[in-house]
């Protein structure tokens, strides 16, 4: 469960809720009044490091300016520029309600609602927090706050909000303000010149700006402050919704607290914070440095425990080494058995290098067994050389000779085709017994003679 902080700075009140936010909604867990001069200790003392800001700015500027049709990313910066052509602030943040498009001169134009605060006062409010380590997620004007509330409804609505002995009019469609309207009166409450201040804006609405109001809301501690005698031109009601009048069992807290309570339910995602971007940016800056740091701290700790684990291990094989080195025999020992050993050995090593150069020899008697049985049908061999000398090359596999073998003679036969067959099967009975690789060969047809030089492996 995420507990979320709202304050809410009234004229020279500071309001102050504590929610839990669940699934379907909050819990009011506190709820405080802090005077403007203990606004600091309390500060220093709360635990909470980031807060969602509304305040009430005495002093700010709203107009209605049209702009050209444009994508919502180019918007800004046109609406910022004809707002400083207007506006006398030097710097400033704003806040901005399309209201939808309008023909001028036979060209389409954009209606905006533009409500801009003077940066100063903005940096007097957020400079508070920061100076006591805390940080602004938000900082929402009351009256777009009191308005993201309000039930979306096909027909807009007049609101009216209360701050110190000013009346905040209202004109709120869908929960974004259409029109604000501040009227200065002469004591708290809803009084008959406040109903004919009233009478007066709706009249406007209607005449002026051509929208049709359905009916009027009291906002907050209007509702219990109620003494009027004159007659509303639209319908009267004070403003009730269902989470709240659920989650809020006291109805005295939910109207002091109203303002407050409505930030609850501005969307994350609502693009009424009068935050200036440099604000902005240094809030996600720290709050991705709070995550890396996070993140580096539970990395620290695995790698400091997989440190502590590694020298565990590295101190049970350091053990293990001393206590095998403690039960090793003794080297000198070892050595002179090798020694000896050695010495014993070397009386029969000429046999065994010996025995070995006779076991790299080919085996003689199957070379001769295998030339026996070669196919000499009308062949006359009249020489059979075998050689390992350096007369003839000499082929190894591994560390075993070869014999060169050269068989020379003449072929018996009345025809070349006889001739050829028969010297075909001599060569065939060569290679069946696996043992020979003929090198060359060769056969003299007009002499009838042939040569073969094979290997025998």
């Amino acid at each position: 469960m995420a507990r979320t902080v709202i304050i809410s700075f009234e004229t020279d009140i500071i309001k102050v809720i504590y929610a839990t936010r669940k699934k379907k909604g909050f819990v009011i867990d506190d709820a405080l009044r802090i005077n403007d001069s203990d606004f600091d200790s309390f500060l220093a003392q709360e635990k909470t490091r980031e807060f969602i800001v509304t305040c009430s700015f005495s002093q700010h500027f709203t107009e209605t300016i049209l702009i050209p049709p444009v994508h919502k990313k180019h918007m800004r910066p046109i609406i910022n520029n004809e707002v400083r052509k207007l506006c006398q602030f030097k710097e400033f943040s704003f806040v901005y309600t399309v209201l939808g498009e309008k023909t001028i001169e036979k060209k389409p134009m954009q209606e905006i609602f533009v409500y801009a605060v003077n940066t100063e006062m903005i940096r007097s409010v957020v400079d508070r927090f920061t100076r006591n380590g805390k940080a602004v997620r938000a900082l929402y004007p009351d009256i777009f706050a009191a308005a993201a509330v309000l039930q979306p409804e096909d027909h807009p609505v007049l609101g009216v909000l209360e701050t110190g002995l000013n009346k905040n009019l209202l004109v709120v469609k869908n929960g974004k303000v259409q029109f604000i309207r501040v009227v200065q009166a002469f004591e708290t409450g809803m009084r008959d010149h406040d109903i004919q201040n009233i009478n007066m804006t709706v009249n406007y609405c209607r005449q002026t700006m051509k929208v049709m109001l359905s009916r009027i809301v009291l906002l907050g501690s209007l509702c219990s402050n109620f003494s009027v005698t004159g007659h509303a031109e639209l319908p009267l009601a004070c403003f009730t919704h269902p989470l709240l009048n659920q989650k809020v069992s006291d109805q005295a807290l939910y109207r002091e607290f109203f303002i407050a309570l409505s930030a609850l339910f501005v969307p994350r995602d609502s693009d009424i914070s009068l935050l200036p971007g440099e604000y902005t940016n240094l809030y996600h800056l720290e709050k991705f440095v709070r995550c890396a740091a996070a993140v580096f701290l539970v990395v620290s700790l695995f790698c400091v425990a997989q440190s502590g684990l590694t020298a565990k291990d590295i101190f049970e094989l350091r053990t293990s080494v001393a206590s095998i080195r403690k039960n090793l025999p003794d080297v000198n020992t070892a050595l002179a058995q090798y020694r000896y050993g050695k010495e014993n050995f070397s009386r029969y090593e000429p046999f065994l290098e010996s025995y070995q150069k006779y076991l790299l020899l080919p085996d003689n008697y199957r070379l001769l067994y295998l030339l026996s049985r070669l196919t000499v049908e009308n062949i006359d061999i009249n020489s059979i050389r075998v050689s390992t000398g350096d007369a003839h090359r000499t082929l190894t596999i591994g560390q075993r000779q070869k014999y060169v073998v050269e068989i020379s003679g003449s072929i018996a036969s009345d025809s070349y085709g006889q001739m050829q067959t028969y010297y075909q099967r001599l060569l065939q009975s060569l290679l069946a017994s696996g043992q020979f690789v003929i090198e060359s060969k060769k056969l003299d047809i007009p002499q009838n003679r042939f040569y073969i030089q094979a290997y025998y492996q």
